[in-house]
């Protein structure tokens, strides 16, 4: 399973590995539309995340892709928890 992962199971989406490993979004508190969303955002940030660990393999020490890579999965966990957060109020 790649770092970037999810896994559906009993209304939450849990992340297997990576900086928000474990850490579920419980989807049956959210409106459809914002799931809809927040997925599709997921997705483009994962793929962006996928994308810049193979351009790192070719050029290691390239200080913009290391740098992008990083904001990338800050990114990430910044949407988890304002997701979370989100949920928890609802």
């Amino acid at each position: 399973m790649p770092a970037s992962s999810a896994s559906k199971r009993d209304g939450h989406v849990t992340f297997a590995r990576g900086p928000v490993a474990g850490n579920p979004v419980d989807e049956k508190r959210l409106d459809t539309a914002t799931v809809r969303i927040v997925r599709k955002n997921l997705a483009v940030i994962d793929r962006a995340i996928s994308e810049a660990r193979m351009a790192l393999r070719n050029d290691p020490g390239n200080a913009y892709l290391n740098l992008h890579l990083a904001n990338t999965m800050r990114r990430k966990v910044d949407l988890l928890r304002r997701v979370n957060d989100i949920a928890a109020q609802s």
